[in-house]
């Protein structure tokens, strides 16, 4: 008697290896995440800082810790990375950079571009 085997199978996510265009796209959805749950924070920050001159004492205070530098760089290559990936499936939406060589090659460009733009603003905020 043979029976076919319907069950769901077991995926390890650890063990699967995705190519580079699979970690870009794995990273544009996180990226969007994360800036969507920043919003809140940056109006209250926003929102303080115009609030008045002890608003904006407060906010420049806030910005002075280590830790909320660190936050905000990574926000920063957050926002590049999304922008400059979001523009790169615009392109392939259009059917430019569709083949496997050209869209790993551009999903390259966009997670190295979006580190070298963050760390063009650490540089130029240190």
């Amino acid at each position: 008697m043979i029976t076919s085997n319907n069950r769901p199978k077991y995926l390890n996510l650890i063990t699967i290896r995705l190519p580079i265009p699979g970690i870009l796209s794995f990273a544009h959805r996180i990226n969007g995440v994360w800036m969507f749950l920043a919003i809140p924070a940056i109006i209250y920050l926003l929102e303080l800082s115009t609030s008045s001159p002890a608003g904006f004492e407060q906010v420049r205070a806030i910005f002075g810790n280590h830790w909320v530098k660190l936050v905000l760089l990574v926000l920063v290559w957050s926002m590049a990375q999304h922008l400059m990936a979001g523009n790169r499936y615009l392109l392939i939406d259009v059917d430019i950079g569709v083949e496997k060589s050209s869209a790993s090659l551009s999903a390259a460009v966009v997670l190295i571009g979006g580190v070298l733009v963050a760390l063009v603003v650490l540089v130029m905020s240190l």
